[in-house]
């Protein structure tokens, strides 16, 4: 499954950077490919990854009650990838949370 996802940061004048205002990108669920390799693919982030987005970190949130979604995301202005693991709990009556986790 393939989505496009817009993301508007909070706080940044969109005339100053629209950049970093307002990013678009195509988003998929990792494959299991990506998954075996996942720590090594979030060092490649542009920041370099941190802690919070590598594997262990999500068997340590598994353990805790909520389930990860390995994500890539690829700006389709310049190609380049960001692996990004969400967290995910079920809220009774609400439905699903998703959470980025980033130190």
């Amino acid at each position: 499954m393939n989505l496009v996802v817009t993301f508007v940061f909070e706080g940044v004048e969109p005339r100053a950077s629209p950049k970093l205002s307002l990013m678009t990108y195509q988003v998929r669920f990792a494959d299991a490919a990506d998954i075996d390799s996942w720590d090594s693919l979030v060092a490649q982030n542009p920041d370099g990854g941190t802690m919070y987005q590598v594997s262990s970190f999500a068997v340590a949130k598994r353990v805790g009650g909520w389930t990860p979604r390995f994500l890539v995301m690829t700006d389709p202005r310049l190609g380049q990838a960001v692996h990004a693991l969400a967290i995910e709990r079920k809220i009774f009556g609400l439905g699903k949370l998703w959470y980025f986790p980033t130190g």
